[in-house]
């Protein structure tokens, strides 16, 4: 479907605030196909919170990954700090 990862990212963001579980598995995939750079930042952002909450250790390097693809995004300057730079 020429709309999926848009839908996939979507569906991720109304889960999230119950099923963190169900989120991740939508942002992995959608991040998965390499979609476009603002849907691969709306899906990385959602999975980074959901880490977050879920107290992941992959939200370090999910965070790292953000800085590295979107310096300037939204979550940079949050990123950094949890990062400690």
């Amino acid at each position: 479907h020429p709309r999926q990862d848009e839908l996939q990212t979507l569906h991720g963001e109304l889960v999230a605030p119950r099923d963190c579980g169900a989120a991740v598995a939508s942002f992995s995939a959608v991040l998965a196909r390499e979609p476009g750079l603002v849907l691969a930042e709306r899906a990385l952002r959602g999975r980074i919170g959901c880490r977050l909450r879920q107290g992941s250790a992959a939200a370090a390097a999910d965070l790292r990954l953000y800085l590295e693809r979107h310096p300037d995004g939204p979550l940079a300057d949050e990123a950094r700090q949890r990062l400690g730079r």
